[in-house]
């Protein structure tokens, strides 16, 4: 399998259940403009350590060291 370090990073990273067509990763293939709003799915260019995640307990940031950080800032709706 291939791959790229840079996308590798431990903030580029989210383990989501299901296989792609069933269960949160078929919801993120399937409702990807959601899934990019609340940053479960990021853009090739974009930093992943300064991109929100919406979590259980809301807002984070994930830095390459594995830690979740609260988010701040403001999220666009």
């Amino acid at each position: 399998m291939g791959g790229s370090a840079l996308l590798e990073r431990p903030s580029n990273l989210v383990r989501l259940c299901g296989d792609g067509v069933q269960g949160c990763h078929g919801f993120v293939e399937s409702q990807r403009t959601l899934a990019i709003v609340r940053g479960w799915l990021i853009g090739y260019l974009d930093d992943p350590e300064t991109t929100p995640l919406l979590c259980f307990d809301g807002w984070h940031l994930l830095d390459d060291s594995g830690n979740r950080v609260p988010y701040i800032g403001e999220v666009a709706q």
